[in-house]
């Protein structure tokens, strides 16, 4: 357990770490996991609604092979990416 801190001096920390950890932001790559994605949804749409809060270098829906018949088919699996 630490000491009680005051808003400001939390705020004045954590804009701190996040001034440091920018500098760094090529090597923290993180992926965010997403669920209950809709079918409707593309990769291209799932994008843009993520770069409203900060660029997006990737983003992958899951989609799994099934064959009927003599065709293959893509489904989408309701989950994916972005980071």
């Amino acid at each position: 357990m630490s000491k009680f801190e005051k808003k400001s001096e939390r705020t004045r920390k954590l804009k701190m770490e996040m001034g440091k950890n920018s500098n760094n932001e090529s090597k923290n790559k993180n992926n965010l996991y997403v669920k209950f994605i809709n079918e409707s949804v593309d990769e291209d749409m799932l994008k843009r609604e993520f770069e409203v809060y900060g660029p997006v270098s990737s983003v992958k829906i899951q989609v799994e092979n099934v064959q009927k018949g003599d065709k293959e088919y893509q489904v989408h699996r309701g989950f994916g990416y972005v980071s």
